[in-house]
């Protein structure tokens, strides 16, 4: 497969993707594009650390961002993070 074959399918998932996530958080209705985002965040940051059974280094690491920024946003948006370890 080519680079150009892969990096087309992948473009392709993620819009796919990216078409659903914004049906399913209803972006069809009147909210603004920062509720939108936080709540993708949301999502982002409870599937890493459900993924990393709650460890939070390795969830840094999955969603591309430091330890303090994840933390940050763990405690700005309210997850507990006991319920994945």
């Amino acid at each position: 497969m080519s680079c150009w074959t892969e990096t087309r399918n992948n473009l392709y998932w993620w819009l796919t993707k990216s078409r659903m996530v914004l049906t399913v958080l209803g972006m069809g209705k009147r909210e603004t594009t920062g509720d939108v985002v936080s709540r993708l965040e949301i999502i982002r940051i409870r599937y890493a650390l459900r993924a990393t059974r709650g460890v939070q280094k390795n969830a840094a690491r999955l969603v591309r961002l430091t330890c303090p920024t994840l933390n940050r946003k763990i405690i700005r948006y309210g997850i507990d993070v006991s319920e994945y370890q």
